[in-house]
C-alpha cells in the first residue's frame, strides 16, 4: 500500500474508534447491552462506508450494498440473541475479524 493508503485507513479507523466509543457512550446508557450492539454497528458501518468511498474502484457496488444493507436488515428482523450469529458471520464477509479471532471467541465462550 501507498502512503496515502495508510493514511486514509488510518484516519477511517481512528473515526471509527471515536465514533464506536461516543456511541456506545450514549447508547449503553440509554438502552444497555442492545444500545452497544446498535454503537458497533453503526460504527462498523461508518468505516465500512469510508473504506469503500476509498476502494469503490475495486468492489463491485451490489456487494457493497449487500454488506451495508445486511446487519440493518437482520437488527430489525430478529431479537439480539438471534442477531449474535448473524453479526458474526457479517463480521467475517466485510473481513472486519479473522478465522483466528473467531476461533479465539468460540474458545473464550468455551471455557466460561
Amino acid at each position: 500500500m501507498s502512503q496515502s493508503a495508510h493514511i486514509k485507513r488510518a484516519i477511517t479507523v481512528f473515526i471509527s474508534i471515536a465514533l464506536n466509543i461516543g456511541l456506545n457512550y450514549v447508547f449503553i446508557s440509554k438502552y444497555g447491552l442492545v444500545g452497544a450492539v446498535y454503537g458497533t454497528i453503526a460504527s462498523s458501518l461508518v468505516k465500512l462506508s469510508f473504506l469503500v468511498y476509498f476502494t469503490h474502484n475495486y468492489i463491485e457496488l451490489l456487494k457493497i450494498i449487500g454488506i451495508i444493507s445486511a446487519p440493518l436488515l437482520l437488527v430489525y428482523l430478529f431479537p439480539v440473541y438471534y442477531f449474535i450469529p448473524f453479526y458474526i458471520i457479517y463480521l467475517l464477509i466485510a473481513r472486519l475479524i479473522s478465522k483466528e479471532d473467531l476461533k479465539k471467541i468460540l474458545n473464550a465462550y468455551k471455557k466460561r
